[in-house]
């Protein structure tokens, strides 16, 4: 906590000029601390609104490579292809989800500019992949039914009226 503070206070002063009024200002009081409420408060609500971020952009990394098993599931299912008939496949999917947790648990991390993922983000992220998962093929259900119903018609245009409707 004492090296954050000692970056959020000095990192700016080197490169910010100073305002033009500020000999102006009266000086603080003596018995005024040097970090007082005001900015105890603007440096917690910087911390926390870069912990957000740092955390959404794990979160989002993280839920493109799991993308990556809905869209392959999706397609595996339309194509009534079970998962073990391509063990390339497989393995390459386990890799992918292993590199992911290796760039998210270890000081790989720093280098991503990413943080450890905690149980509720997880939760977050399977939930999605599962809903995901479904919607993909209950999607591709719907247009495919569009398109047989549609022979003269590209499933575009079907599509563009359905949405006008």
């Amino acid at each position: 906590m004492i090296l954050f503070c000692w970056m959020t206070i000095l990192a700016p002063l080197g490169v910010d000029p100073a305002s033009n009024d500020i000999m102006l200002k009266p000086p603080r009081a003596l018995n005024e601390p040097l970090i007082n409420t005001r900015i105890t408060w603007l440096i917690l609500l910087i911390g926390l609104q870069m912990t957000i971020l740092l955390i959404a952009r794990s979160t989002l990394m993280t839920g493109i490579v799991l993308f990556e098993f809905v869209r392959i599931g999706a397609i595996r299912y339309e194509e009534n292809m079970p998962w073990g008939s391509n063990r390339y496949l497989i393995w390459g999917l386990l890799v992918s989800i292993f590199l992911q947790l290796i760039i998210l648990y270890t000081p790989l991390n720093q280098y991503f500019k990413l943080v450890p993922l905690g149980m509720f983000e997880w939760f977050i992220l399977l939930s999605g992949a599962i809903l995901g998962y479904y919607l993909a093929i209950w999607i591709t259900r719907w247009v495919m039914t569009l398109r047989e119903r549609s022979t003269t018609k590209p499933i575009v245009l079907s599509i563009k009226v359905l949405c006008l409707k």
